[in-house]
């Protein structure tokens, strides 16, 4: 329970930051806000011509749209630490952390609040809103499916980060496989067939912050709850087991083997 109060504080402390200037955090987020509605209204031009996708119509991209934004907006709101990580090791900025007598990992992610993630949240609404699927029925589902999507998120940022515990100076690799990530989640799983889909629910987990939640709403699949529920438990657990793995080889030779 303290380690989760300490990780409430170090967001906390975050977010002011973030917001503390105004004009700035504005912008940043206005301009997230209009760069969403922007792709968002590529699918609404194919819509105007075509019923659908396999299926997949114009309300349930809406709902797809407002599932990925908002897990993006939590985790770069509230969590966005873990995209600093491969930096953070390649630098050495671990060492003071290391010192302190708190969970280290959730220090890590909460260090960092991004103003643009008020943004994608703000976009959450309005596609969900759209979409239709806002109903007594669907709001626990469409929330519960937000928090596990930006906890997969966190948790592929953390892996990915993690490589430089091995690899050195893997930012860059970091940055554009997360990438990778997002975008294939935008996507409805009709487009996604064979190796490359089982690759995106396993190695890039981009269905289950997408497409699977979707098709778990609209099918009303308690089996589908459990599954999402259970791969996000597993990847969480996952994500810190290679971190803390990672830690052991920082901790004996960082200096000299990073910081050249």
């Amino acid at each position: 329970m303290d380690e989760f109060k300490n990780l409430l504080a170090h967001i906390k402390i975050s977010i002011k930051s973030s917001i503390s200037l105004r004009e700035s955090f504005l912008l940043q987020s206005f301009f997230m806000l209009l760069s969403n509605l922007i792709f968002f209204s590529f699918w609404w031009i194919y819509f105007s011509n075509f019923s659908s996708v396999k299926g997949w119509t114009l309300s349930d991209i809406a709902c797809l749209y407002g599932i990925v934004n908002g897990a993006y907006g939590l985790f770069s709101v509230f969590l966005g630490g873990s995209r600093y990580l491969a930096r953070m090791i390649f630098e050495g900025d671990l060492d003071a952390l290391i010192l302190k007598p708190k969970n280290l990992l959730l220090q890590i992610v909460g260090a960092k609040s991004v103003s643009s993630g008020w943004g994608d949240i703000f976009s959450s609404v309005v596609f969900l809103w759209f979409s239709g699927y806002v109903t007594l029925y669907n709001i626990p589902f469409l929330v519960l499916f937000i928090f596990t999507a930006a906890m997969i998120i966190t948790s592929f940022s953390i892996i990915m980060g993690s490589l430089a515990f091995w690899m050195g100076d893997s930012h860059t690799l970091s940055k554009q496989l997360f990438e990778f990530l997002l975008t294939f989640s935008n996507y409805p799983k009709s487009l996604y067939v064979g190796a490359v889909k089982m690759f995106l629910l396993t190695v890039v987990p981009s269905g289950f912050i997408g497409f699977v939640p979707v098709e778990t709403i609209k099918d009303r699949s308690f089996g589908g709850v459990i599954y999402i529920l259970g791969f996000t438990l597993l990847y969480s657990y996952i994500a810190s087991k290679v971190f803390y793995l990672g830690l052991k080889s920082y901790s004996s030779g960082n200096k000299s083997g990073f910081k050249v």
